[in-house]
Protein backbone atom coordinates (compact mmCIF):
# COMPACT_ATOMS: atom_id res chain seq x y z
CA UNK A 1 0.00 0.00 0.00
CA UNK A 2 2.83 2.10 0.59
CA UNK A 3 3.57 2.67 -3.39
CA UNK A 4 -0.23 3.39 -3.89
CA UNK A 5 -0.06 6.28 -0.85
CA UNK A 6 3.21 7.74 -1.88
CA UNK A 7 2.16 8.18 -5.36
CA UNK A 8 -1.49 10.04 -4.29
CA UNK A 9 1.32 12.36 -2.06
CA UNK A 10 3.37 13.61 -5.12
CA UNK A 11 0.13 13.56 -7.16
CA UNK A 12 -1.38 16.39 -4.51
CA UNK A 13 1.96 18.05 -4.89
CA UNK A 14 0.91 18.91 -8.46
CA UNK A 15 -1.91 21.17 -7.54
CA UNK A 16 1.14 23.48 -5.85
CA UNK A 17 4.00 23.06 -8.16
CA UNK A 18 2.19 24.39 -11.92
CA UNK A 19 2.43 27.89 -10.63
CA UNK A 20 1.07 30.77 -12.82
CA UNK A 21 2.75 29.80 -15.68
CA UNK A 22 0.74 26.50 -17.01
CA UNK A 23 -1.52 28.50 -19.16
CA UNK A 24 1.08 30.16 -21.04
CA UNK A 25 3.02 26.63 -21.63
CA UNK A 26 -0.23 25.56 -22.74
CA UNK A 27 -0.83 28.08 -25.34
CA UNK A 28 3.09 27.87 -26.45
CA UNK A 29 1.92 24.26 -27.15
CA UNK A 30 -1.33 25.27 -28.93
CA UNK A 31 0.88 27.79 -31.46
CA UNK A 32 3.35 25.29 -31.87
CA UNK A 33 1.13 22.68 -33.10
CA UNK A 34 -0.64 25.57 -35.34
CA UNK A 35 2.88 26.38 -36.61
CA UNK A 36 3.81 22.95 -37.80
CA UNK A 37 0.05 22.09 -39.41
CA UNK A 38 -1.45 20.06 -36.82
CA UNK A 39 -4.25 22.24 -35.89
CA UNK A 40 -6.42 25.00 -37.05
CA UNK A 41 -4.87 28.17 -36.88
CA UNK A 42 -7.32 30.14 -35.22
CA UNK A 43 -5.96 27.92 -31.55
CA UNK A 44 -3.95 31.45 -30.83
CA UNK A 45 -5.93 33.19 -28.51
CA UNK A 46 -8.83 30.55 -28.20
CA UNK A 47 -7.28 28.82 -24.99
CA UNK A 48 -9.40 31.65 -22.81
CA UNK A 49 -10.51 31.67 -19.03
CA UNK A 50 -13.88 32.57 -17.41
CA UNK A 51 -13.43 33.99 -14.60
CA UNK A 52 -15.73 33.46 -11.46
CA UNK A 53 -15.20 34.44 -8.11
CA UNK A 54 -11.25 33.67 -7.36
CA UNK A 55 -11.64 30.51 -9.46
CA UNK A 56 -10.60 30.59 -13.25
CA UNK A 57 -12.25 27.91 -15.92
CA UNK A 58 -9.66 27.15 -18.45
CA UNK A 59 -10.84 25.76 -22.21
CA UNK A 60 -10.04 25.97 -25.76
CA UNK A 61 -12.95 27.98 -27.05
CA UNK A 62 -14.88 26.20 -30.33
CA UNK A 63 -14.11 28.09 -33.18
CA UNK A 64 -17.44 26.98 -34.29
CA UNK A 65 -19.51 27.62 -31.18
CA UNK A 66 -20.54 23.71 -30.89
CA UNK A 67 -17.19 21.41 -31.35
CA UNK A 68 -15.00 20.80 -28.10
CA UNK A 69 -11.63 21.85 -28.48
CA UNK A 70 -9.60 22.82 -31.65
CA UNK A 71 -9.57 20.31 -34.86
CA UNK A 72 -6.56 17.94 -35.16
CA UNK A 73 -4.83 18.13 -38.68
CA UNK A 74 -2.64 15.90 -40.58
CA UNK A 75 -2.27 13.36 -37.58
CA UNK A 76 -1.21 9.71 -38.63
CA UNK A 77 -3.86 6.87 -38.05
CA UNK A 78 -6.36 9.13 -37.34
CA UNK A 79 -9.31 10.22 -39.77
CA UNK A 80 -10.54 13.03 -37.71
CA UNK A 81 -9.66 14.05 -34.00
CA UNK A 82 -10.21 17.41 -31.41
CA UNK A 83 -7.76 18.19 -28.74
CA UNK A 84 -9.37 19.03 -25.61
CA UNK A 85 -8.17 20.82 -22.63
CA UNK A 86 -9.75 22.13 -19.64
CA UNK A 87 -8.27 23.40 -16.37
CA UNK A 88 -9.59 24.96 -13.14
CA UNK A 89 -7.24 27.07 -11.61
CA UNK A 90 -7.03 29.52 -8.49
CA UNK A 91 -4.71 32.47 -9.78
CA UNK A 92 -3.95 34.29 -6.30
CA UNK A 93 -2.89 31.03 -4.93
CA UNK A 94 -0.86 29.61 -7.99
CA UNK A 95 -2.88 26.32 -7.89
CA UNK A 96 -4.07 24.18 -10.78
CA UNK A 97 -6.89 22.60 -9.40
CA UNK A 98 -7.98 20.24 -12.01
CA UNK A 99 -6.32 19.47 -15.32
CA UNK A 100 -7.81 17.49 -18.15
CA UNK A 101 -6.39 17.16 -22.17
CA UNK A 102 -7.59 14.95 -24.40
CA UNK A 103 -7.70 13.95 -27.82
CA UNK A 104 -11.22 12.57 -29.23
CA UNK A 105 -10.59 10.75 -32.70
CA UNK A 106 -12.05 8.17 -35.89
CA UNK A 107 -9.48 5.96 -36.99
CA UNK A 108 -9.32 4.99 -40.64
CA UNK A 109 -11.82 1.76 -40.17
CA UNK A 110 -14.55 4.22 -38.58
CA UNK A 111 -13.97 2.96 -34.85
CA UNK A 112 -13.49 6.10 -32.45
CA UNK A 113 -10.70 6.74 -30.45
CA UNK A 114 -9.88 8.58 -27.31
CA UNK A 115 -6.60 8.92 -25.04
CA UNK A 116 -7.26 11.45 -21.90
CA UNK A 117 -5.18 12.87 -18.72
CA UNK A 118 -6.66 13.95 -15.67
CA UNK A 119 -5.84 15.19 -12.70
CA UNK A 120 -8.75 15.09 -10.80
CA UNK A 121 -10.01 17.97 -8.75
CA UNK A 122 -8.23 18.89 -5.87
CA UNK A 123 -10.78 18.04 -2.88
CA UNK A 124 -12.75 15.35 -5.63
CA UNK A 125 -9.43 13.53 -5.62
CA UNK A 126 -10.63 10.19 -4.33
CA UNK A 127 -12.54 8.70 -6.51
CA UNK A 128 -13.26 4.67 -7.39
CA UNK A 129 -12.18 2.59 -4.67
CA UNK A 130 -8.65 3.75 -3.82
CA UNK A 131 -5.55 5.42 -4.88
CA UNK A 132 -4.57 2.07 -7.04
CA UNK A 133 -7.67 1.27 -9.15
CA UNK A 134 -8.92 5.19 -9.29
CA UNK A 135 -5.29 7.23 -9.65
CA UNK A 136 -5.47 11.70 -9.09
CA UNK A 137 -3.86 11.48 -12.11
CA UNK A 138 -3.79 9.03 -14.77
CA UNK A 139 -5.00 8.18 -18.06
CA UNK A 140 -7.06 6.49 -20.56
CA UNK A 141 -7.03 4.72 -23.62
CA UNK A 142 -9.76 3.27 -25.50
CA UNK A 143 -12.38 3.99 -27.78
CA UNK A 144 -14.26 6.26 -25.24
CA UNK A 145 -14.26 7.21 -21.79
CA UNK A 146 -16.95 4.83 -21.02
CA UNK A 147 -15.51 1.68 -22.40
CA UNK A 148 -15.15 -1.08 -19.84
CA UNK A 149 -13.08 -1.94 -18.71
CA UNK A 150 -12.94 1.51 -17.48
CA UNK A 151 -8.61 1.34 -17.43
CA UNK A 152 -6.78 4.32 -15.58
CA UNK A 153 -2.94 3.98 -15.88
CA UNK A 154 -1.67 5.71 -13.09
CA UNK A 155 1.08 8.68 -14.53
CA UNK A 156 4.34 9.42 -12.28
CA UNK A 157 4.31 12.87 -10.93
CA UNK A 158 5.32 14.53 -13.89
CA UNK A 159 2.89 17.33 -14.21
CA UNK A 160 0.11 18.28 -16.67
CA UNK A 161 2.61 19.89 -18.81
CA UNK A 162 4.77 16.99 -19.55
CA UNK A 163 1.82 15.13 -20.11
CA UNK A 164 0.40 17.06 -22.67
CA UNK A 165 3.87 16.78 -24.17
CA UNK A 166 2.86 12.92 -23.85
CA UNK A 167 -0.38 13.12 -25.35
CA UNK A 168 0.81 15.32 -28.40
CA UNK A 169 3.97 13.05 -28.89
CA UNK A 170 1.99 9.64 -29.24
CA UNK A 171 0.01 11.41 -32.25
CA UNK A 172 2.62 14.26 -33.51
CA UNK A 173 5.35 13.34 -35.60
CA UNK A 174 8.73 14.73 -34.37
CA UNK A 175 7.08 16.36 -30.76
CA UNK A 176 9.14 14.07 -28.92
CA UNK A 177 10.32 16.59 -25.69
CA UNK A 178 12.88 13.91 -24.72
CA UNK A 179 14.48 12.02 -27.00
CA UNK A 180 17.02 9.16 -27.44
CA UNK A 181 20.39 10.85 -28.13
CA UNK A 182 19.26 14.08 -25.71
CA UNK A 183 18.73 11.92 -22.53
CA UNK A 184 21.47 9.55 -22.99
CA UNK A 185 23.88 13.08 -22.75
CA UNK A 186 22.02 13.28 -19.77
CA UNK A 187 22.02 10.09 -18.34
CA UNK A 188 25.63 8.42 -19.45
CA UNK A 189 27.58 11.53 -20.45
CA UNK A 190 26.10 10.43 -24.49
CA UNK A 191 27.43 6.79 -24.42
CA UNK A 192 25.79 4.85 -26.99
CA UNK A 193 22.64 3.12 -25.81
CA UNK A 194 23.22 -1.01 -24.98
CA UNK A 195 21.23 -3.31 -26.80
Amino acid sequence: MKEWVSLHQQHRALYDAAGNGWSGDVRKRLVRLADRGHCEASVRGRFTPRRFREFEAWRISPADGSSRGVRLLNVPDLESASLIVEALAQPRSERLLKFTCMVEGLRPDSTTWTVAIHLEAEGDDRKGNGACGHPSFHCHVGPDLDARPRVRVPLPDIGPMAALDWLIATLVPGWEPAPWPAVAREVDGGAPART
